[in-house]
This record gives structure tokens, C-alpha cells and sequence, in this order.
């Protein structure tokens, strides 16, 4: 690492939906879908059931927890408020003419996801309903469903088909004989309406309990004519995973290691990836655009992530009328920060921090060692030195650490192999402030990485926040 940064080119993603739609669809920024209403309360048309615990689900960047059902549904091609009782249950414009009104249930038991979509009699003989499933819960990274998107489909004739997506509009291949044992379903037609239920084994599209976004919608297709569609959540694009519902398995056990937020501008790849990565360590994650900083109280969290999008340099959130706000409504919760890559360098800068910016240089990396001193935890689990923790060279910012630092600082890893003798820190402590240097996402990061950053989250999020001196930035290296 060799090479002065002067300015970082930005990268520039499709956000086509996912993680856009938790702000933007007017059905999810109302923070409204929420659990089953009491047995016998009706639900007005196009809207969602609730209960006393609607405002636990209210935030708009709060990924929905689809509950874990007492009682698993049975698959027979019916369903209610009473079998699906603790769900998730939501309303949509369905036929004729957008008329009527369809509903979706939704329910796991921590081994299979069940849907039930109930919508009036349509009138084509073909019509037919699916479900379609992002397992990845990667649809805002491209546009129309690839391979690894499903719909699941079912008519009314006893028909069961399964197609993945070929990238392109309503784009689908039929893989019905390989894939139709992968799930169960039944649809039915008669006084109850039209009625399609769905029952998943979740290790068959490998989602898991508490850790794995994954996208979901349900369609009711060619209501009185082909191409006469109605569906949850978007209502037409059914071939774009971007427009479908990101949810998460909630349960018992999920979120037990803590409550964090992640501070993100626009990579939503990157959000997804450490959204299911930091779910998997047992935290419960909120996704928080910088749009929305000054909107959230930073008091209800353990521990917030700075993403490594949301800055650069000495240029950090929504400049520049709503940096400084921005930086205040964060550290006035007084808790614990972690900042990743650029965007952590840029805020602790703004802080005017040693672990920020004028402080550092950039460049790619892919291995560290234990720095002297760093404390056991950080490193428990991981190998010998010299570490590799990313799979390439990845950008990566480094403290100086030759230049003289203040007594709270403590250095827990150091770029490697060291260049002309000038040792720089890649993970390094200040405060209650951690600094992950490298920008690189989970995806990227080996299994010694992936443990090192573990370590690192539990770590930080354990730091006492007590008043500590701000000390004024170093020369620039």
C-alpha cells in the first residue's frame, strides 16, 4: 500500500428497488405490514392487519420479521386469520378491473414457509397464481429475474410448475421436472374465491431462521385475460426482484447479541451483504439511508455501523447543509460506532479523531497482523500471522501510527507486509470508536476475515461510552 489517495472514485450501482423500496413504496414506508389482527377483525381493502405491536414495526428501515407461527398451517388450498393467526397478513387490489381485494399469509415454523394468497373468482380458465422467491435477497443488484430467482406456480386446473428466470422481461425457464419436489402447494377455487397455498422447505432454497434476506411476492395472474395480473407487493412487476418484499425469519432466538444499525447511503449490495452476515452473528439489523439519520434515534441501538459508502476523504453523509446534523444525531446516542472503509474514515475525520482523516493512506490490502497489544478477542478463532482477509487486494485505509497518538487509542491490526517501514493500522480503537479499514463487504472476506470481523463487531459493541477527550487531527500521510 503505496499510494496517496486523492480522491476515490465513486462507485456507481444499480439500486433499482430492494432496499430503495423500504423507503420509497408507499405500503412499505408506511412501516405497515404487521402481524394478524385479532380473530374477526376485517381489513379494509389494500391495507394491512394490526396489532398493539404495529409500532415495533413502524420504522420504515426496519427489515419485516415474518413471525414463527405455534401452529404450522395445513396445505389443503384453504386459508384465514385463524390458521395463519400470529402472521403476517396483507391486503392487494386484485380483480375484476382492480376492483376486489386479494390477501397473502405468510408464516414459518423454523423449518417451512408457508403463503396463502386468497383472491375473488377470476373468470379466464387459465389463470393461474405464483409465488416468486429471491432467495439471495439480492434483487436490487439487477433488474429482471435471473436463475436464481423462482416462480412458483399453480392453477386452477391441479396444474404445479416451477421456472427460474432468465434475465430478461418476464423471462422464464421451465424447471418443473428437476424442481417441482422442492416444494408443496394446492390451489382451489369456489366460495372462498381463488386460492393458492404454498408450503416451502426452507434448507431447499437455503433460507435460515433469523440470518437470510430473502425477497417474496404473490401474484394472481390473468385475472380475465392474459396479462390481466394483480399482486402483492408492487402490483405488476412480477419479473423484477427489486420490487419484491424483503423479509427476514423472525423467532425466539433471533437477535440475541444485540440491536445494531447500519448507516448506508446507496451500496445496497453491500447493505444486504452485511445485513445477512451481522443477522447471522445473532444481531438484530436496521438499515438506515443517510437520508433518514436525522429522523432516527441512535439511542435504541447497541452499536451503529458506518458504511463505507456514506464518505470519502474529509466528505462525509449529505453535504452540505446536513453533515454536521447528521454526525450530531449519531454520537448523541453516546454508543458504541464502527466505522467500515471510507465512510468510517470520513466520519471519525469529521470528528476530528486520530483514527480519521487527515490520518491515513489507501490502497489495496489483503493481509494484516496482530498489532502488539491487541487484545486476545479480536484475533480468538483466527490463524497464524500474516492473516489473509479478503480473497484480493481490497481498498483499505491505514492509520500512520509512527506519527505520535493519544493514550486511547489502542491498535488491534497492521497492514502486512509493511511498506518502506511505515507501520499503519487497518483495525484500530479510539474511544468507544473502531475502524475497520478495509471497504470490502462479507462476500469478500475469507474465513479467517469473516471470523476476524466478528470478532471485531462483538468487540466494539461491548465499548463503554464515557466521556473521552477529542483530540485534533495528525499531519496528513
Amino acid at each position: 500500500m503505496n499510494t496517496i489517495k486523492l480522491g476515490l472514485v465513486f462507485r456507481i450501482l444499480l439500486v433499482t428497488g430492494l432496499l430503495t423500496l423500504l423507503s420509497s413504496h408507499p405500503a412499505v414506508a408506511a412501516g405497515s405490514l404487521a402481524g394478524n389482527a385479532r380473530q374477526g377483525e376485517a381489513a379494509p381493502a389494500g391495507s394491512y392487519l394490526a396489532t398493539p405491536s404495529d409500532s415495533a414495526l413502524a420504522t420504515p428501515f426496519t427489515i419485516p420479521e415474518l413471525p414463527e407461527g405455534s401452529t404450522p398451517p395445513t396445505l389443503d388450498g384453504a386459508c384465514g386469520k385463524s390458521e395463519y393467526y400470529g402472521g403476517l397478513i396483507t391486503g392487494f387490489t386484485d380483480g375484476p378491473s382492480g376492483t376486489g381485494t386479494g390477501i397473502v399469509y405468510l408464516l414459518h415454523d423454523a423449518t417451512n414457509l408457508y403463503m396463502c394468497i386468497q383472491s375473488p373468482v377470476g373468470t379466464d380458465s387459465a389463470r393461474f397464481d405464483s409465488l416468486y422467491l429471491d432467495p439471495q435477497g439480492d434483487g436490487s443488484t439487477y433488474t429482471f429475474a435471473n436463475p436464481n430467482d423462482f416462480s412458483l406456480r399453480l392453477d386452477f386446473d391441479g396444474n404445479k410448475n416451477t421456472f427460474v428466470g432468465d434475465g430478461a422481461a418476464n423471462g422464464w425457464t421451465d424447471v418443473s421436472d428437476p424442481d417441482n419436489n422442492l416444494w408443496k402447494g394446492l390451489a382451489t377455487t369456489g366460495s372462498s374465491g381463488d386460492v393458492a397455498e404454498y408450503l416451502l422447505p426452507l434448507a431447499n432454497f437455503n433460507i435460515y431462521n433469523c440470518v437470510t434476506l430473502f425477497g417474496i411476492a404473490g401474484y394472481h395472474h390473468w385475472f380475465s385475460t392474459t396479462g390481466d395480473d394483480y399482486g402483492w407487493p408492487s402490483g405488476q412487476y412480477f419479473d423484477q426482484p427489486g420490487t419484491w418484499q424483503p423479509v427476514v425469519l423472525g423467532g425466539s432466538g433471533c437477535g440475541y447479541a444485540g440491536n445494531l444499525a447500519y448507516v448506508y447511503k446507496n451500496n445496497t449490495a453491500d447493505a444486504i451483504s452485511f445485513f445477512n452476515s451481522l443477522s447471522s452473528f445473532g444481531y438484530t439489523v436496521t438499515l438506515v439511508p443517510l437520508s433518514s439519520v436525522l429522523a432516527t434515534d441512535f439511542s435504541q441501538f447497541d452499536l451503529t455501523v458506518i458504511a463505507d459508502d456514506t464518505g470519502d476523504l474529509n466528505i462525509w453523509g449529505d453535504p452540505p447543509s446536513d453533515t454536521a446534523a447528521q454526525v450530531a444525531q449519531i454520537v448523541a446516542s453516546n454508543k458504541p460506532i464502527l466505522g467500515l472503509g471510507e465512510g468510517g474514515y470520513a466520519f471519525f475525520g469529521r470528528l476530528a479523531l486520530y483514527i480519521g482523516w487527515v490520518n491515513g493512506w489507501h490502497g489495496p490490502e489483503d493481509y494484516v497482523t496482530r498489532a502488539a497489544g491487541s487484545p486476545p478477542a479480536i484475533f480468538s478463532g483466527v490463524g497464524p500471522d500474516p492473516v489473509q482477509y479478503t480473497t484480493s487486494p481490497t481498498n483499505s485505509v491505514g492509520i500512520d501510527t509512527a506519527i505520535s497518538h493519544p493514550a486511547n487509542v489502542t491498535l488491534m491490526a497492521m497492514e502486512y507486509p509493511p511498506v518502506d517501514l511505515q507501520p499503519h493500522a487497518t483495525i484500530i480503537q479510539q474511544g468507544c470508536r473502531m475502524l475497520w479499514g478495509n471497504s470490502g463487504n462479507p462476500n469478500l472476506m475469507t474465513e479467517d476475515g469473516y471470523q476476524l470481523f466478528r470478532n471485531t463487531v462483538s468487540y466494539t459493541r461491548r465499548l463503554n461510552c464515557i466521556s473521552w477527550s477529542i483530540f485534533l487531527p495528525m499531519v496528513m500521510h
